[in-house]
């Protein structure tokens, strides 16, 4: 079990199968391993080069030109150290793997596309799901998966579009603005 996504994982669910284009900035490779489930900052991958324990190319002057292998080289030193996003940290308290919960997602909102063609937007958003969690047990990895909420599917069967489901009314602050409503 990986709480992080390995670079297959990462381009299929995040990049829905489409390759970044490379070399990258330094921030551009602190993002991608952000989305990959690591604590990356630029400061931080900064202070790995200088170390000299990861060594990205450079552009001819101080830019550093990242590629995945540098990238993966720096992922293994995130991981080395326990270094990790909230959200690789959450797969590691429910004990599931990334790659499964993502690969469970993007089926439960490919379904919930195939239900109501057109209304959904094109990213998979968890906010209309529930994630349902069974934990790992003796040998067996946790796994997830998710159902619509009843709000959600309620809008799309009344014919909304799921783009304008997202919006949230902005709560009043000042006494006339509570006045006013």
């Amino acid at each position: 079990m990986s709480i992080t996504l390995t670079r297959e994982e990462y381009v299929e669910y995040m990049l829905m199968g489409h390759e970044d284009d490379y070399p990258v900035s330094t921030d551009q490779a602190a993002q991608e391993l952000k989305r990959m489930g690591y604590g990356a900052t630029e400061t931080r991958l900064n202070y790995y080069v200088k170390q000299g324990r990861v060594t990205p190319g450079r552009d001819g002057g101080r830019n550093l030109k990242w590629y995945p292998k540098d990238i993966e080289a720096a992922a293994a030193i995130l991981e080395e150290e326990d270094i990790f996003a909230p959200e690789a940290l959450m797969n590691r308290l429910l004990g599931v793997s990334y790659g499964q919960r993502m690969k469970a997602l993007w089926d439960a909102w490919k379904a919930l596309e195939n239900e109501f063609p057109g209304q959904l937007s094109v990213n998979a958003n968890a906010d209309y799901f529930v994630m349902h969690v069974h934990p790992p047990r003796m040998a067996h990895d946790g796994w997830v998966e998710f159902t619509p909420c009843e709000d959600i599917l309620k809008q799309l069967k009344a014919g909304r579009p799921a783009a304008r489901m997202s919006r949230v009314k902005p709560i009043a602050v000042r006494k006339d603005e509570i006045e006013a409503e």
